[in-house]
């Protein structure tokens, strides 16, 4: 069975690793007392899980 989780499905090579180095990066923007960097970051990873889950189903 498939998976239904974005970026699991197998069609995009490494995108637990990338999704991971996102969420490192809105980390160190937020533990750098950088929320307007964090949101933005957030924001970007959000939009292109958004564009994978499209591409996927």
């Amino acid at each position: 069975m498939a998976s239904r989780v974005p970026g699991l499905a197998g069609l995009v090579g490494g995108s637990l690793q990338v999704a991971a180095s996102r969420h490192e990066a809105v980390t160190e923007a937020i533990t750098a007392g950088e929320p307007t960097d964090a949101q933005t970051l957030m924001a970007e990873h959000i939009d292109m899980t958004a564009q994978q889950f499209q591409r996927e189903n």
